[in-house]
């Protein structure tokens, strides 16, 4: 179901890549086609300015919509990854103290869920009344809606906001949800993938961002499932797993360890559930040899790239030119040299030409 929300909710809010350098609190943030799209750190200012810069940022931000309190001198560094509406926060920060009373609720009109991924340090504290703790390795789930306080150690996150609406149409009331603490074992499977996705979030390109945010919430989906005792409906489990295998593809498109036996290691299934996985799409080989081709056609179609066909396919996990000119043939009924002159808008040779008539 997450997935079909998508298709409508990242066409709506997704926008073109933009270019150039962004600077923010004097801190520079490349800008580029990656889902990576900038770094915020305190480490260059003074100390006593730390705390301030990050609560300077935008509104919608921790810092902003929570009274903080550091009870050790401050320091954070921030990566952003914007995965189409999702925009995921990978934070390593020093502990202090939240309060987001009642007031600030009624003051700024957040209502999201917040979805905390805890890599490294614990939190704990009150949920409107209801106490929780999150250990390492855990998820804690938010409703902003709702007032809180904890105080968190010094930790290593991921935290994402997601639309109340968006959430309510594939998980349980998010009323419901406020404090839910879900145990490291349940909370493995979106833990190890958004690790992932920050690992190769400077190769990943941002015409893959919708699918890889319908990837984490088909994964949270599961895990709030489970983390409440219930059985996650079968089509979220699948979706979930085919997702996470598909963004993993995607990290090693062009590398030489991306093979059946190391999707399968990596992703915990069997051969033959991986194959499962990949029916529709014809075969694990097939769909990798598609992505591959469609990479290709891309960097061929990228005017600033200059490189040889040779080192192209070399670059895409195809063993020599030749090899790849036949498949790409097959697939775009042209050779990738005039693929190349023809995406680019250069007059076409009379052997392009040919092919277009046949």
């Amino acid at each position: 179901m997450a997935n079909a929300l998508f298709t409508y909710f990242v066409a709506a809010h997704i926008r073109g890549p933009a270019r150039g350098r962004v600077v923010v609190n004097c801190i520079q943030y490349p800008v580029g086609t990656a889902i990576f799209t900038g770094r915020f750190s305190t480490a260059d200012l003074p100390e006593k300015d730390r705390h301030d810069a990050w609560r300077g940022r935008s509104p919608s931000t921790a810092g902003r919509l929570y009274e903080t309190r550091p009870h050790e001198p401050f320091d954070v560094a921030s990566d952003l990854v914007t995965l189409g509406p999702l925009k995921i926060h990978f934070s390593t920060i020093t502990g202090q103290y939240f309060d987001r009373t009642r007031a600030m609720v009624a003051a700024d009109g957040v209502d999201d869920l917040v979805v905390n991924v805890r890599f490294r340090g614990g939190a704990l504290g009150d949920m409107n009344g209801t106490p929780f703790a999150g250990s390492t390795g855990s998820i804690v789930l938010t409703d902003m809606a709702q007032p809180q306080a904890h105080v968190s150690e010094a930790s290593s996150t991921a935290y994402f906001h997601v639309p109340r609406a968006l959430a309510e149409q594939f998980l349980p009331s998010v009323a419901s949800l406020h404090g839910l603490t879900i145990a490291p074992d349940t909370a493995t499977l979106l833990r190890e993938h958004l690790l992932q996705i920050w690992r190769g979030a400077d190769r990943l390109p941002v015409e893959q961002g919708g699918r890889l945010a319908a990837s984490v919430l088909d994964l949270l989906a599961v895990a709030v499932a489970q983390g409440r005792g219930g059985e996650a409906a079968p089509d979220a489990v699948a979706g979930a797993a085919l997702m996470r295998a598909r963004a993993e593809i995607e990290m090693r498109l062009g590398s030489a360890t991306l093979s059946v036996a190391n999707l399968c290691r990596t992703l915990g299934v069997s051969r033959s559930a991986l194959y499962r996985l990949f029916a529709a799409e014809g075969g694990v080989h097939a769909y990798v040899m598609r992505r591959r081709l469609e990479r290709v056609a891309t960097t061929l179609s990228d005017p600033s790239d200059h490189d040889r066909i040779a080192d192209i396919a070399e670059r895409w996990g195809f063993c020599d030119a030749a090899y790849l000119g036949r498949l790409f043939r097959e697939r775009f009924g042209m050779t990738p040299s005039d693929y190349r002159a023809f995406s680019r808008g250069r007059p076409q040779t009379s052997a392009s030409s040919a092919l277009h008539a046949a």
